[in-house]
């Protein structure tokens, strides 16, 4: 396996660990609890209310109007015992007061009495408790004593003497209680977004009021401690409402009006909840829906949850985390191994937008169904994946570009080398590889003479100035430079981007450096005019790559074709300053004007090699 694919999958399998950690943080739950939020929210513009649920708000409006009748808040309970018994009287299905009676009355303890009493008359009245913190003020009471008063259950680690804190409706009879919790707890966050079906005080269960409703009407209970709600509208009472003030002056008007008949008609039969929504008395709660959500209307909410089992459930934690490692893993895998760093974004990119919208879509649609499926981390961790192997791609690529620049534009004309590296035809690798190229040697003819008679500072500008033209010509050709060789030049064609017409190239960039050869003779003096030049061309298999130490390496071509192409360059001397093999001659698709020079017995080959060169207008060959 090549290194690169080993660092890909290692980066993929610790993102996707590290990620599917992070389900687990503050960052996890917060992108959740966001896009989940937004979800129900919109799901429950989508629920229409139930047609069994009247709430009796006890509204601003109320509390101003039935000052003259009650006083100021809190009223005297005999004004709720009335309203008991007018509504008693159209026979609703449940009366639930989401209101606490914990407190005598000292100055009216008649008026508590009188409400006592008609509760017990009353069997379908359910009244609120509390669970409040040891802390408080207040005296714990033992458990055990109240088992039956609460319907309290207990299993096998239940303590006989187990202790709580808890608001109760006191001012009732114990044995006439029908009272459940309206504990609303909020997560870390603040936001509530679960309702107790029973509520755990230190071993006994304890069923909340909207779950005692339920269970007394004969609908089944989750198995569950809690249920999360499945809210309905956007309104902050979304379900049936009158207010109090009115219901109250109704039910003590006569019973032949035709507003008592058309209150019948939404009493009877329907659950009752009487709740206020004033802002004076500060009962609301944060919730998806609001900041300022109505107690009584939560409550309503937990209670048609449960009769219609209609709350959310949540899809299997580990269905989360195996869809967050896949997706992550897809993501970072596939950025990682897609070779040009452009398709990062015009695949990567869209494909996460594609799929995020997907998952955003599936999680709708499960919500329709009562189904939560958290996809807030999994598409913030798949983004935060993506926009980091990006980073990582860009930055690594970046890298690879500038060193491979710096390598090859030694060797290939650098306007090429940009535009092999954009197109992603050029890439570094230590590893050699076996391909068939053509072979240049040119060497300098008399150049010992040359540098005898020169100082060494202009020897090096001589060759400097003669190389620079025939370097021009190689890049021109889509040459590779190999290297200089004191007076002699060796390039190649095929490597490191094939070349179908390599032979040809090489011969075209002969021919054009001889062309060199006579211009820059001109600018000599006279005693240089024997200045010249031998070019061997050869075409076989050779061995190319990064070849050297870790300290230094070039890119080169090794082999018996580039031998044979150097025997070839040395037998141009007295022959011709252009000499190519059969195999280089065959493999040029033009056709020149060749010229046969023979064959020659070469060091290292057993055979001998036929060599040939070119004439025309130009070329000047040495009898």
């Amino acid at each position: 396996m090549e290194r690169g694919n080993q660092t890909s999958i290692m980066l993929s399998l610790m993102a996707t660990v590290i990620v599917a950690l992070g389900l687990f943080t503050d960052i996890g739950f917060t992108a959740n609890r966001f896009v989940s939020d937004i979800l129900v929210k919109q799901v429950a513009t989508k629920r229409m209310p139930p047609n069994n649920i009247l709430i009796i708000d006890i509204d601003e409006y109320s509390l101003k109007q039935m000052e003259s009748i009650a006083g100021k808040w809190p009223w005297p309970r005999s004004i709720h015992a009335h309203l008991i018994e007018g509504l008693s009287e159209l026979k609703p299905e449940a009366i639930v007061f989401d209101v606490l009676f914990s407190e005598h009355d000292i100055y009216r303890p008649d008026s508590d009495a009188y409400f006592s009493d008609v509760v017990a008359q009353n069997s379908n009245v359910y009244l609120a408790g509390v669970e409040v913190s040891s802390n408080s003020m207040l005296t714990p009471i033992k458990l055990k004593d109240y088992q039956q008063a609460l319907s309290l259950e207990k299993n096998n680690d239940t303590s006989t003497q187990a202790l709580s804190s808890l608001v109760l409706p006191w001012i009732v009879k114990r044995e006439h209680w029908r009272v459940g919790s309206i504990n609303f707890s909020t997560e870390r966050d603040g936001v509530g977004r679960h309702y107790d079906v029973y509520r755990n005080l230190n071993g006994w269960h304890w069923l909340s009021l909207p779950a005692k409703v339920a269970s007394s009407l004969n609908y089944s209970l989750p198995n569950s401690s809690s249920i999360k709600l499945n809210f309905i509208g956007n309104e902050l009472i979304p379900f049936a409402s009158k207010r109090y003030v009115d219901v109250f002056q109704i039910l003590e008007a006569s019973k032949d009006s035709s507003a008592y008949h058309h209150l019948k008609q939404q009493i009877e039969n329907k659950i009752i909840i009487v709740g206020s929504t004033a802002s004076g008395l500060y009962d609301s709660r944060v919730t998806p829906i609001s900041h300022h959500y109505p107690a009584v209307s939560i409550l309503a909410t937990a209670t048609e949850n449960l009769m219609n089992q209609s709350y959310f459930t949540s899809v299997n934690i580990w269905a989360e985390i195996l869809a967050l490692c896949l997706v992550v893993l897809l993501f970072t895998a596939s950025s990682l191994a897609i070779k040009n760093f452009r398709n990062v974004f015009f695949i990567i990119w869209p494909a996460w937008f594609v799929i995020s919208l997907l998952l955003l879509l599936t999680s709708y649609f499960l919500a329709l169904n009562d189904y939560l499926f958290s996809v807030g981390y999994l598409i913030l961790s798949s983004f935060i994946t993506v926009v980091t192997v990006s980073m990582f791609r860009g930055i690594r690529e970046y890298q690879q570009r500038k060193k491979l620049l710096t390598i090859f534009s030694r060797f290939i004309d650098p306007r090429l080398v940009r535009e092999l590296i954009d197109e992603q035809s050029l890439e570094l690798s230590t590893r050699s590889k076996s391909c068939r190229v053509t072979v240049l040697f040119s060497d300098i003819r008399g150049f010992t003479t040359l540098s005898e008679s020169r100082s060494a500072e202009q020897v090096v500008t001589l060759l400097n100035g003669y190389f620079s033209k025939q370097v021009a010509t190689i890049f021109k050709y889509g040459g590779t430079l190999d290297k200089f060789i004191g007076d002699a030049v060796m390039a190649f064609w095929g490597a490191p981007v094939e070349d179908e017409l390599q032979s040809e190239n090489a011969l075209k960039a002969a021919i054009e450096m001889t062309e060199n050869l006579i211009e820059f003779r001109q600018s000599l003096p006279d005693d240089l005019q024997d200045f010249d030049v031998g070019i061997g061309l050869h075409t076989g298999e050779a061995v190319v790559g990064m070849i050297g130490s870790e300290q230094r390496y070039d890119y080169t071509a090794i082999g018996d074709t580039v031998n044979l192409a150097s025997r070839v360059e040395g037998l141009t001397k007295n022959k011709a300053r252009i000499l190519l093999t059969e195999s280089c001659k065959n493999s040029c698709r033009s056709t020149f004007n060749w010229i046969p020079m023979g064959s020659f017995s070469v060091k290292g080959r057993s055979e001998p090699v036929n060599v040939y060169s070119i004439k025309g207008m130009l070329i000047q060959t040495e009898q």
